[in-house]
């Protein structure tokens, strides 16, 4: 994927946590954190992981959430291809969706 996709991504998963808890503050304000438990993806505002969002259902079977936007499924389904999906997000990435030099 190219850089933009991938800040496109990140700013779209970005869009639907603030969406869903009503999150006030700068969109450049907030991190992300992105976690699996009983293989399923989840996104976490980095400063309040309890404000968390299920991405897929099943992360063997790539069962993205349906409401995702499509740079969303893009960056998630290339996450998907990795052993570890979440620590792709986490680690390949700054916490806003730039390439780690």
């Amino acid at each position: 994927m190219d850089q933009i996709k991938v800040v496109g991504g990140f700013s779209d998963l970005k869009g639907l946590l603030i969406q869903t808890y009503k999150i006030t503050r700068d969109r450049d304000e907030i991190k992300l954190f992105f976690s699996v438990s009983a293989g399923e993806l989840f996104m976490h505002n980095y400063d309040d992981h309890k404000q968390a969002v299920s991405l897929s259902k099943d992360i063997t079977a790539g069962d993205l959430a349906e409401n995702l936007p499509y740079r969303c499924k893009e960056l998630l389904f290339e996450s998907l291809r990795n052993e570890s999906p979440s620590q792709y997000l986490n680690e390949q990435f700054v916490l806003h969706g730039f390439f780690r030099a």
